[in-house]
């Protein structure tokens, strides 16, 4: 779930990209995963060969995130998201150690909660 949030973000900012390897949407996949992988690299303190292997898996899920939000646009159905971000993971923990690991789920719990179009939720205080 808090990864989707990193992808959409990365969306967010690659929108205004002006590069040849654009889909339809404009979305600039290589570069959007090369954001996300140093974010990644600097604050988790990844190894050349790990960074090499971060980029490729975030590469291959923001493509796969692309074409699921194109199949549910065109059958009108929503992305399956969680799937996508589940088996990311998944791939993840395979590259990172467990310290590593941990400290991105930690990362991942820090963020401020958003609604489904990426706005930050601003916690009210109870009325009295």
């Amino acid at each position: 779930m808090k990864w989707m949030m990193t992808l959409a973000l990365a969306a967010a900012l690659a929108g205004s990209a002006q590069a040849q390897d654009k889909d339809r949407t404009g979305f600039n996949v290589p570069e959007a995963a090369q954001r996300l992988t140093s974010r990644m690299t600097e604050e988790l303190g990844l190894s050349a060969d790990q960074a090499a292997q971060v980029q490729a898996l975030n590469e291959k899920y923001l493509r796969k995130t692309m074409v699921s939000r194109e199949e549910a646009a065109s059958e009108t159905g929503k992305p399956d998201k969680q799937a996508i971000l589940a088996e990311r993971e998944r791939d993840l923990k395979g590259v990172l150690t467990a310290s590593q690991f941990e400290k991105m789920q930690q990362m991942q719990g820090a963020r401020p909660a958003r609604t489904p179009e990426g706005k930050p939720i601003n916690e009210v205080a109870p009325v009295r």
